[in-house]
C-alpha cells in the first residue's frame, strides 16, 4: 500500500518534464512572411493576434502540430483569389456587396469573408463562395427591402404599434435603421398616449418600431 509522507503535496510530487522541440528557423521564416505580405492587415484581428504570439514562442522553440494548422490557415488567408469574374459596376454587384456585409456582419454567418471584405475594398471571395452567400431566400428578401428603402421619413408623424402590439399611436420618427430579421426600424417619440392608459410609460420615450407596425399618417410640412 503507498501513503504520503507528512510533507507531500502536489507541488512536491512528481511531475513529468517536458521537453520541447528546439526552434526551427522554418517556423520564423513562415512568420516573417507572413507580417510582411501587403495583405497582412487584412487578416482578422484573431489571426493578427496569433502571429504575434507564436513570433515570441518561435523564437525558442518549435510550434506545435496545431499552431502550424493555424499558421496554415493564416497563409491560407493571405493567397490571391482571382476576381476576374467580379464586376462591381455590372447591375447590382455594388449594392450586393455593400449588402452582404450588412446582412453576415448580424447573422454571423461567412465571418472569414465578411472579416476581409471589411478590411479590402478590392477583395471578394471566389465565385462559388459568393453564389453560396446569395443562395438563401432571407438574404435575398432583406436585399429586396433594404433596396426599396423605408416607407417613412425623418420627421414623419406616424402611428405605430407599441413593443408588446395592440393599439396604434401617434409618433414622430426621429431616426432611420435597417435592423434585426431583415427590415427597417423607426427611432419614434410617442406624443398621444392617454393618462388612463397603462401604456402611458412609454409617453415622450423614444421606441424602436420595426416598419410593420406602422403606418403613415402625415408627412412633415419642409419649411
Amino acid at each position: 500500500m503507498y501513503y504520503r509522507t507528512k510533507n507531500w503535496s502536489h507541488s512536491t510530487a512528481y511531475q513529468p518534464t517536458v521537453v520541447k522541440a528546439p526552434a526551427d528557423a522554418t517556423d520564423t521564416s513562415r512568420i516573417e512572411a507572413i507580417e510582411k505580405d501587403a495583405r497582412y492587415d487584412t487578416l482578422s484581428e484573431k489571426d493578427r493576434s496569433f502571429v504575434t504570439s507564436v513570433k515570441a514562442q518561435a523564437a525558442k522553440h518549435s510550434l506545435s502540430p496545431a499552431q502550424r494548422s493555424w499558421l496554415e490557415r493564416v497563409e491560407k488567408a493571405l493567397e490571391p483569389v482571382d476576381v476576374s469574374w467580379w464586376n462591381a459596376e455590372e447591375g447590382d454587384n455594388a449594392k450586393k456587396r455593400e449588402y452582404a456585409i450588412l446582412h453576415y456582419s448580424a447573422t454571423g454567418y461567412y465571418t472569414f469573408e465578411i472579416t476581409k471584405m471589411k478590411a479590402d475594398t478590392s477583395y471578394m471571395p471566389d465565385k462559388s463562395k459568393w453564389d453560396a452567400m446569395w443562395d438563401n431566400k432571407y438574404v435575398n428578401a432583406g436585399f429586396k427591402r433594404w433596396t426599396v428603402g423605408p416607407k417613412h421619413a425623418v420627421g414623419d408623424m406616424v402611428l405605430a404599434k407599441l413593443p408588446h402590439g395592440g393599439t396604434h399611436y401617434t409618433c414622430i420618427i426621429s431616426n432611420v435603421k435597417w435592423g434585426g430579421g431583415n427590415k427597417w426600424y423607426y427611432i419614434a417619440t410617442f406624443l398621444d398616449i392617454p393618462d388612463n392608459s397603462y401604456n402611458v410609460v412609454y409617453m415622450n420615450r423614444e421606441i424602436d418600431v420595426p416598419e410593420d407596425d406602422t403606418k403613415l399618417l402625415t408627412r412633415k410640412k419642409k419649411k
